[in-house]
This record gives C-alpha cells, sequence and structure tokens, in this order.
C-alpha cells in the first residue's frame, strides 16, 4: 500500500532530471519542471504530442516481473482515467526473472539494456524507475548506465529526461 501511494504521489507530482551533456552528474533544470497532471493534459489536448513517459517497476531478490503485476495494473487503470494511456507506458522489467544472484552491476546493465530497447525511437521521453529491494539498487545501477550511455548517438535515444526514481526496501549504504 506505502508502495502504490509513493508511486501515485510522485506520478502526479514529478521534477524532470536532464543529463546535462557538458557534466558527467545529473541537474535539476528548474525551467524543465512540469506538473505531470498538466503535461497529460496537454498531451491529451496534442499539444507536446511526441513525448512518451516510460515507467519501469522492477522486482527483487529472487522474484519475476510477476510480482509487479498489482502496481502495474494499477497505474494502467490511472493513466486510461486520466486520458493519457497512449503516452504513459508502464512496464514491468523482465530482463531480470530468476537472475537475480550475478550481483547489482550485471542486473543493473542488463536494466540499462532494456530501457534502451524500450525507449529507442521514440523521441523526447521521460523515465522513471521503481524498485523494489534489489530491484532498487538496479534501478540506481541503470540510472548511472543510462547517463553514462546518453550522448551515444549511436543508441538513438533522442531527448531522454529522468522523472522519478523511487525505491522501496532497497539497501542503499
Amino acid at each position: 500500500m506505502v508502495l502504490i501511494f509513493a508511486v501515485f504521489f510522485f506520478f502526479l507530482h514529478p521534477k524532470i532530471y536532464r543529463a546535462s551533456k557538458n557534466s558527467p552528474t545529473l541537474h535539476l533544470n528548474p525551467t524543465d519542471r512540469f506538473s505531470a497532471a498538466d503535461n497529460m493534459a496537454s498531451a491529451v489536448s496534442g499539444q507536446n504530442a511526441a513525448v512518451r513517459h516510460f515507467v519501469f517497476l522492477v522486482h527483487g531478490w529472487k522474484g519475476t516481473h510477476r510480482e509487479m503485476l498489482y502496481l502495474e495494473t494499477a497505474l494502467v487503470r490511472e493513466a486510461r482515467a486520466r486520458r493519457c494511456d497512449n503516452k504513459v507506458i508502464i512496464r514491468t522489467a523482465k530482463c531480470n526473472d530468476d537472475m537475480t544472484q550475478d550481483g547489482v552491476a550485471a542486473g543493473g546493465r542488463r536494466l540499462a539494456e532494456e530501457i534502451i530497447a524500450a525507449v529507442q525511437g521514440s523521441g523526447t521521453s521521460t523515465v522513471s524507475l521503481v524498485g523494489n529491494s534489489l530491484g532498487g539498487l538496479y534501478c540506481r545501477y541503470a540510472v548511472a548506465e543510462l547517463h553514462r550511455r546518453m550522448n551515444d548517438e549511436d543508441l538513438g535515444l533522442g531527448d531522454l529526461y529522468f522523472n522519478l526514481f523511487a525505491s522501496v526496501a532497497a539497501p542503499h549504504l
């Protein structure tokens, strides 16, 4: 229940993080802030039609993508209720199903590859990552990996913005 509340809270009140091309760190760009409700409303009305928002739900240790299906269903239902389901793509990450014992780096790289495969060719996109337990560590590693590879023209990522990173019960130390 707490996870659903946290995701809906951040889903409705996001800040966009953009990777600066001149710096290896992520910066909050105050001019890029927007309300998700305003952005979704403008997407429905035809303005900003090229923007897609990808939400990746990542399971924990010894898990599979099926563990996140309830949350995926709730988010899809909310997106449909707001008439923005064609702009919000919610996915449960499948890349680490039954492969969680080879380390955070390996799982994070697999997650980054799955995100790149989903986002490629979509133009301007925002990405949100929600991880449970070990999935939170995978998400954190994937953000760093995506940021490192963001300026690689061969990937075809277009303008990629980070919207939300949320982890529940992840051992960030």
